[in-house]
């Protein structure tokens, strides 16, 4: 490597840079009279490169470590606004929990008052429904009770009625069945003295002819047939006789089955009169349980007139709590409105400060994003220009050393594109730190009104 001239810190003597300075870049500036000279006093007759590529990298060196610390500086200044943000928002919490808590007391007040209310409207609704339906059961027992006086009298002239039809009616049929029953005997008594008179004489005509067989005995043989024949027509005729007996028997044991039946008959009518007797009687006892009925609800319908009369008491007490409680509700309208009323003006006051801050914020931000821009583009032109130069250098000194140049080109271009990513990536992090503040401070600003709004309304 060709010797540089170099200035000393205090005699001013030119020297070769050290190892370190070689890799590093020099501790100090270029002197003027060193960073004046020509290029080709001040380049490398092993490499080609400039000893002025150290001066820059010391420049770029410097920048970098005041915006480091200007970086250090917005960092801190983010943990305080940061540290601030959380305290704010632990404030605002406790600030809702407090407000909730009030707003949950008022809400159980209110939510007591109207079930308190519901529950005497329920009452008063139910003795209304109560007194209603005793009225209606009233009038309807006691239309109930005419209507069971009124049937239990017609049922009674009908049941008289038909007993007398009935008694009527059966006396007539046991004169007729008497009746028949003596006519029955009648022609039984003459069908039974026709039939002794007939055995009578069959048997005095048996006695005659047997008279005539033993005087005539020798005529026997002549009248055996005969008097066989006789004899047959006779037993057909007493078979005849028998069985019209048995006729007569059984139509008198037919109408005597009758006589027994219309007897059943008499005694179910007359049970059936004794049951009837028995339902009229069982009737008046319910007309009797009925009154008495009646009597209690009349009672009654006197204890809940005496009630609704409490009730009404006590609904005018109510009315008057309610009323109270209705402008005690009215002023808290009132103070509420007032706390609106201040709340939003001091809304605006902040409003007005914070679109203030953020103007002020806003300019400062695209004045850094204006330096920032203009630092960059300075470094990418004098980037440029050097690798401009260096490219020209190279090409100038190809003949000599074709792969050395070549080494030091790409090792100066990954430089190049090192610093040129680490720029953006200052950029890119400025740019982010400067939003990131921005919205902590709107956020800030935001929890700050809020804050003074719960404790305005808290505090009346």
């Amino acid at each position: 490597m060709a010797s540089l001239p170099s200035v000393s810190g205090d005699q001013g003597d030119l020297r070769d840079p050290t190892l370190e300075e070689l890799y590093t870049g020099p501790v100090r500036a270029l002197p003027d009279e060193i960073q004046q000279m020509p290029a080709e006093d001040t380049a490398c007759t092993f490499c080609g490169v400039s000893y002025f590529v150290f001066a820059e990298v010391q420049a770029l060196q410097i920048t970098v470590k005041q915006y480091k610390k200007t970086f250090r500086d917005f960092v801190r200044f983010m943990e305080c606004e940061r540290s601030v943000a959380r305290d704010l928002r632990q404030q605002v919490a406790e600030l809702k929990g407090s407000f909730a808590e009030l707003v949950a007391t008022c809400s159980a007040r209110v939510k007591q008052i109207s079930e308190q209310n519901e529950a005497y409207c329920t009452v008063k609704q139910e003795a209304l429904d109560q007194l209603q339906q005793l009225r209606k059961e009233l009038l309807e027992s006691e239309s109930s009770r005419r209507e069971l006086q009124i049937l239990s009298k017609r049922n009674e002239e009908e049941q008289k009625l038909s007993h007398s039809l009935v008694e009527q009616k059966l006396r007539n049929e046991i004169l007729h069945l008497s009746s028949q029953m003596e006519s029955c005997k009648l022609l039984s008594q003459s069908q039974q003295a026709a039939f002794k008179e007939e055995n009578d004489r069959d048997q005095q005509l048996i006695r005659e002819l047997e008279s005539k067989f033993v005087e005539g005995q020798q005529q026997w043989t002549a009248a055996e047939r005969q008097v066989v024949t006789e004899r047959d027509v006779l037993k057909q005729r007493l078979l005849a006789m028998n069985e019209r007996v048995e006729l007569e028997s059984s139509t008198a044991r037919q109408l005597e089955g009758q006589l027994t039946a219309i007897r059943e008959e008499l005694r179910r009518v007359v049970a059936a009169s004794d049951t009837e007797r028995k339902s009229s009687s069982q009737m008046n006892s319910e007309i009797i349980q009925l009154k008495h009925q009646l009597q209690n609800l009349e009672k009654t319908r006197a204890q809940l007139v005496s009630e609704n009369g409490r009730y009404k008491d006590d609904k005018y007490k109510l009315e008057d709590e309610i009323n109270t409680l209705r402008l005690r509700a009215d002023q808290l309208q009132g103070q509420l409105s007032v706390s609106t009323t201040s709340t939003e003006k001091i809304k605006n006051q902040y409003t007005r400060d914070l679109e203030k801050l953020r103007g002020e914020h806003g300019n400062e931000i695209s004045r850094l994003q204006r330096d920032h821009a203009k630092v960059i583009e300075a470094l990418k032109a004098s980037q440029n220009n050097y690798l401009e130069y260096l490219k020209k250098e190279t090409v100038e000194r190809q003949a000599k050393g074709e792969e050395s140049s070549r080494l030091a080109r790409l090792a100066m271009e990954n430089r190049l594109k090192d610093a040129e990513r680490r720029a953006n990536e200052w950029k890119d992090r400025a740019l982010q730190n400067a939003s990131q503040r921005e919205v902590n401070l709107l956020q800030s600003m935001l929890y700050l009104v809020l804050g003074t709004m719960l404790k305005i309304q808290f505090s009346q």
